[in-house]
């Protein structure tokens, strides 16, 4: 991930309640055409480009085009979530804790995954844990690892009044750049406040 990253595509992992409160909320934003700060409060601005919601089932997949509506620039996808997470520049997980092996599990999934950021809404998983499903050399800088953002929106998300804990490693090379972490406190900020 880059600072010079000119539109920035999100890939939803699981759109269960929460995750279809964070997408609605994001696609919110992206319809009314808002910036996120890109480095480090600059005045750079990026603006995202498209939303992928992943799912398991068709019929999840009806409930999402029910709940936002038919939208041009958000994908929904059916079983492929290597294909979505490869386009994406940014990961967000909101799937339940015993199915993040499904989403994150596949060789596919874990090498598109290099270079991108992981943000986990996933209840009672550590980064450490996320880092295992991450597979081997999941760290590091530019393309060569996965930086990790762990955060526990609560309930009122769903009427985007949550607030948003977030967390990531502090310790060099496996803390997220700026622009990440940004990024991050950007997409929580459509479903209410991050602390």
């Amino acid at each position: 991930m880059t600072d010079t990253v000119a539109t920035t595509v999100v890939t939803f992992l699981g759109c269960g309640v929460f995750g279809t409160a964070i997408l609605r909320g994001v696609v919110s934003a992206l319809e009314k055409q808002l910036t996120y700060p890109y480095s480090n409060g600059a005045a750079a601005k990026s603006t995202l480009k498209c939303v992928y919601a992943c799912v398991r089932t068709h019929s999840s997949a009806q409930r999402i085009r029910y709940s936002i509506s038919e939208k041009e620039h958000v994908k929904i996808v059916v079983g492929d979530n290597a294909h979505a997470v490869q386009a994406a520049d940014v990961v967000v997980l909101c799937c339940r804790p015993g199915n993040v092996g499904v989403c994150l599990g596949p060789d596919r999934v874990r090498n598109a995954l290099r270079g991108k950021l992981l943000i986990s809404d996933v209840a009672g998983l550590s980064i450490a844990d996320l880092s295992g499903y991450c597979g081997p050399g999941h760290h590091g800088s530019g393309d060569a690892g996965v930086y990790i953002v762990r955060v526990m929106a609560n309930l009122a998300a769903m009427i985007q009044e949550s607030i948003t804990v977030a967390t990531m490693q502090e310790e060099q090379p496996y803390r997220p750049p700026p622009a990440a972490t940004n990024l991050a406190q950007w997409i929580f900020e459509q479903v209410g406040r991050v602390m």
